[in-house]
């Protein structure tokens, strides 16, 4: 990449960790026009564009990127990803087809197709996917956090705490982890747990949201309401 193309493509890559993704869209859509032949920039337009919650145009940007580059397994990656959260999932799993058979390490795919089960409401495929990408990576974080939650929704708590703890014990400081495992914690009379999963997800970022939530949530049914308005000022 050329010395101009670099400053710019630092400077995009800047604004996105910033968290100015209006920014960094304009910046990389500019960068896109300018070098409409190197890839990384059409890849950095969908990166920036998903952080806005566009992923459907995110993933038009990735498949640029992928006809320019088509053995770049992030850019592969990325526009699987954008086509699942964009709610694409026919075209999502034909190209998760065509992939897997050309990777060493399929886990990821897999677990991108027990995304796009999941949310298609196909809830006994998606844990099939999930047990091919554990089978390939059994340290998935993800793909335990992702068994969690499905497990959590179908009323299987006992199996939904022991895969989220699957997952704490390979990335310990994710704080949507520790959210997610507080409630089947609560469900299992296990609210003081619960709590406490909730304090060190706050602890690791004391502004998730999610966390935050659930914890004023758990207080206000433990009868702690004053402990639950603290939490959320």
């Amino acid at each position: 990449m050329a010395t101009n193309a670099k400053a710019l493509a630092d400077k995009i890559m800047a604004q996105l960790q910033a968290g100015d993704f209006a920014r960094a869209v304009k910046g990389a859509k500019t960068a896109h026009k300018k070098f409409p032949k190197e890839p990384y920039f059409a890849n950095l337009t969908g990166m920036a564009l998903a952080q806005t919650g566009n992923e459907r145009e995110a993933a038009l940007f990735f498949n640029k990127a992928l006809r320019m580059a088509p053995k770049d397994q992030n850019y592969q990656n990325n526009l699987v990803q954008a086509l699942v959260m964009s709610d694409q999932h026919e075209k999502a799993q034909v190209l998760i087809g065509k992939l897997l058979a050309k990777r060493a390490d399929p886990s990821e795919l897999y677990y991108q197709l027990a995304m796009s089960q999941m949310r298609s409401g196909n809830g006994d495929a998606a844990l099939a996917a999930l047990a091919k990408a554990l089978e390939a990576n059994p340290s998935h974080a993800k793909a335990h956090n992702l068994r969690g939650v499905i497990y959590s929704e179908t009323g299987r708590d006992a199996d939904a705490v022991a895969a989220y703890e699957a997952s704490l014990a390979i990335a310990p400081d994710n704080p949507e982890t520790l959210a997610n495992l507080s409630l089947p914690l609560s469900r299992l009379n296990r609210e003081e747990e619960g709590l406490a999963a909730l304090e060190r997800a706050l602890q690791i970022n004391p502004s998730h949201l999610l966390s935050l939530q659930r914890y004023a949530s758990q207080l206000n049914e433990l009868g702690r309401q004053e402990q639950a308005k603290a939490a959320l000022h």
